[in-house]
């Protein structure tokens, strides 16, 4: 009896001690009104990559061109293809991004485009960057790169400590992943940015889908952007990573050489590099919509949830409905859909 006691005391004791930390180390998010605006750059046909898409586009005017990827190797090349042909602009949000050897990679050929004068935008959720502040600040701090933090947590360290004293706000995440080049081309879907998504390394590999877009599906994207790059939610980097956290360096010097290397000798024999090199990239042409969630969205704003906005079609399927999702949890009342 002593002993459960004793135990119960402990707890409790424990929890306080939780408590108080998270009163003691409270920070509150800055003033969010000093941001600079900015916008989708208009696309620019004298960007190649513009002219040649526009070629395709209108020939297809009321249509989106989808090119899926096969698998994350394919998709890893696209990614890359798209930083090394923009001319103008990167638009870019994901929900994780590693500093592992495929996201090492792309950071640096990020970093090379800002340096040739690309104006670089990076949204990231703020739930999955432990550990990245470094490579956050090098990039911020690059002249052509703005990199804004999704939700974060201001306790850069022991993050678990802002669920403790702000729970409501950071159960809130950006899961949305676009990379958009030149305001023309988008690669969406569920991968994010990691090895796992890549096919990289010998670790756990995650089967994932997502596609290309180019057309009339476009400008609503880029809409959606700037809706989420503007929102409140999303602040400059600068304001939330500390002043003396030291930038990591963003070299062409690989993290793992032996690695890199290998991974980089399995990129150039993808079926997508070999069809960027022989131009034989088709898109299929179909129409497409874009639905996104309300990056201020609350729990009772039924109405501005993905939920809301594709229960139609669940509604209207006469006998075939394809989900391609690495969650879906329908609940009882997506069941009754």
């Amino acid at each position: 009896m002593k002993i459960i006691k004793y135990m119960a005391v402990t707890v409790v004791s424990l929890l306080a001690l939780l408590v108080m930390a998270a009163m003691l180390s409270y920070r509150p998010l800055p003033q969010n009104d000093a941001r600079t605006p900015s916008m989708t750059l208009p696309m620019d046909e004298s960007s190649l990559l513009v002219h040649h898409i526009m070629q395709e586009t209108s020939q297809h005017p009321d249509k989106t061109g989808v090119y899926p990827f096969a698998n994350g190797l394919d998709s890893f090349v696209a990614r890359l293809s798209l930083v090394e042909t923009a001319k103008h602009s990167l638009d870019i949000r994901y929900y994780i991004w590693k500093n592992d050897i495929s996201g090492a990679l792309l950071t640096q050929r990020i970093f090379a485009a800002a340096d040739r004068g690309v104006r670089v935008r990076i949204l990231l959720d703020d739930n999955s960057m432990a550990g990245m502040d470094g490579v956050i600040k090098a990039l911020d701090d690059h002249t052509n790169i703005e990199v804004r933090l999704f939700n974060p947590f201001m306790h850069r360290r022991f993050r678990w400590i802002g669920f403790l004293n702000d729970f409501d706000r950071l159960n809130q995440r950006m899961h949305n992943k676009s990379f958009t080049a030149d305001s023309a081309i988008s690669i969406v879907g569920g991968r994010n940015v990691g090895d796992e998504y890549f096919g990289a390394g010998d670790g756990m590999m995650f089967a994932d889908m997502d596609v290309a877009v180019v057309g009339k599906v476009m400008p609503a994207l880029n809409e959606d952007f700037d809706r989420y790059w503007a929102s409140e939610r999303a602040y400059p980097a600068d304001a939330i990573i500390p002043d003396h956290t030291k930038p990591a360096a963003i070299s062409a010097k690989p993290i793992n050489a032996k690695a890199t290397k290998q991974y980089i000798d399995e990129l150039s024999q993808s079926d997508y590099a070999s069809k960027l090199i022989h131009h034989m990239v088709e898109f299929y042409w179909t129409d497409a919509r874009l639905i996104s969630d309300n990056p201020m969205r609350v729990d009772e704003e039924w109405e501005d949830t993905v939920t809301s906005q594709i229960a139609p079609y669940f509604q209207k399927a006469n006998s075939t409905l394809t989900i391609v999702s690495p969650y879906f949890v329908p609940t009882d009342g997506g069941v009754v859909l």
